[in-house]
């Protein structure tokens, strides 16, 4: 059994940023663990084949991957194959995504707290890191496996304005 959260960022997300991150919350490798898909050795390997290796591993993957769009030869789209194996997952929309790292740091930083829970919830859920209207960000539940309720399809995966 893991005790401690476990995050995981995919390729979507530098690793520099994950180093920049935990650097900033100030946490220890015994408090969090903070992973890359890459350091794993997943680098360019499809979600659909490296997601179920670590389906059993604990981990909560964060990702800019809102699977808007097919890819030949890309298999299976990362929510999809987080769902099908009760990943939680949390994924950039679309604004969060194309900001800097600087802003993508203070996004994660801002969210901390949500995402530390959505780690200990019902493991499946999926989430969106949001930025408001107001320009501040939040972390919004998109999916729950319990209800199996999904948000409208409105240019891709998630329900993702701006």
């Amino acid at each position: 059994m893991i005790d401690k959260p476990r995050f995981l960022f995919d390729e979507c997300i530098g690793f520099p940023l994950v180093e920049q991150l935990a650097d900033l919350l100030g946490v220890s490798s015994q408090e969090v663990d903070l992973g890359h898909a890459v350091k794993l050795g997943f680098g360019g390997i499809n979600d659909d084949v490296w997601i179920p290796q670590i389906a059993s591993d604990g981990w909560t993957i964060i990702s800019g991957d809102r699977g808007a769009q097919q890819k030949a030869f890309k298999g299976e789209k990362l929510p999809i194959v987080c769902r099908q194996f009760g990943i939680t997952h949390a994924i950039l929309s679309r604004s969060v995504n194309k900001l800097k790292s600087f802003m993508k740091i203070r996004a994660l930083l801002a969210t901390w707290d949500d995402l530390l829970g959505a780690h200990s919830g019902p493991r499946g859920c999926g989430y969106a890191l949001k930025m408001t209207s107001q320009g501040h960000f939040a972390l919004r539940k998109n999916y729950d496996p319990v209800d199996g309720a999904l948000p409208k399809r409105q240019g891709g995966l998630f329900n993702d304005p701006q």
